[in-house]
């Protein structure tokens, strides 16, 4: 990936609509456009799906050491049959 463009605020307010089209346009081929005072990168434009797709990787990785731990420790093997059985549901409804 080449290093993204890096524009002053002002810039990426004038080219905001153009990016907005440009992102329909392309969809995940966008590639991310930097914008911050005197050039200094503050925030990104991307593709709102990209940014979706990021957001639940995150996730993932922040849970990714408590799910390993508790999978260690022999949790996880339940079915979701077990949790209603657990919670005074019907069994079949989660089989």
């Amino acid at each position: 990936m080449v290093s993204p463009k890096v524009l002053t605020s002002t810039e990426a307010r004038t080219a905001l609509p153009g990016l907005a089209d440009e992102i329909e346009r392309v969809g995940l081929a966008f590639e991310p456009v930097l914008f911050g005072s005197h050039r200094k990168p503050v925030a990104a434009i991307v593709p709102a799906e990209l940014l979706e797709r990021l957001e639940g990787l995150l996730e993932d990785i922040a849970i990714a050491p408590e799910v390993t731990s508790r999978l260690s420790a022999g949790e996880g093997e339940k079915t979701m049959a077990d949790y209603a059985r657990e919670f005074g549901l019907d069994p079949s409804t989660f089989e």
